[in-house]
């Protein structure tokens, strides 16, 4: 559904979320980074949430992490709260 400029998925079957972008102005990078439902434990918390690459092939960033974890990768920002996780570039947030 779209409220006013922003569009909302309703539903419990969204059990993954992956988000692929170019960061980084003229330097053309990758950033990738996937959040899984199946790591949340049963507080809906977890350690492993997100987990990623930062950068692309040859001279990329591996990372992984939870709860009250934070990523920033040129202009993509990733931020894990309790229970949710937050993906956002200019122009774009996801909240899963």
């Amino acid at each position: 559904r779209l409220h006013g400029a922003k569009l909302t998925v309703d539903g419990s079957f969204i059990t993954e979320v992956h988000v692929v972008a170019r960061v980084g102005g003229a330097k053309r990078k990758w950033a990738n980074a996937s959040c899984w439902a199946a790591e949340f434990n049963e507080f809906n918390t977890g350690w492993k949430l997100v987990n990623g690459t930062c950068g692309g092939a040859g001279g990329h960033s591996q990372y992984a992490f939870g709860l009250m974890g934070l990523k920033i990768c040129e202009e993509l920002t990733i931020r894990v709260a309790y229970s949710h996780v937050t993906f956002s570039i200019p122009g774009w947030t996801v909240k899963a």
